[in-house]
């Protein structure tokens, strides 16, 4: 008789998420500028929103507020894409 088990991976907070990309960034090679500057955003998704929640609870409907929060604070610029037309 064979059993079943399950295994439940523990919850990981927003911000061990970005301690766990901040060394894959690193493993990777990538420049120490490169990762201060993923360290700005972190900072700024901080003033937003706790980094201690569950990683689970970003979705789609979260960033979207975090834009608005971010064009609010005048950290960040929309520029709208210009649709081309083109002709045949």
């Amino acid at each position: 008789m064979s059993k079943n088990i399950t295994m439940t991976q523990k919850e990981i907070s927003i911000e061990q998420g970005f301690e766990r990309f901040f060394r894959w960034c690193r493993l990777k090679g990538f420049s120490e500028y490169t990762i201060e500057f993923y360290d700005e955003i972190r900072m700024n998704f901080a003033l937003f929103q706790n980094l201690d929640v569950p990683i689970e609870e970003i979705n789609k409907e979260l960033l979207e507020e975090y834009i608005l929060f971010l064009q609010k604070k005048d950290i960040i610029t929309i520029i709208p894409i210009e649709r081309k037309r083109t002709y045949v």
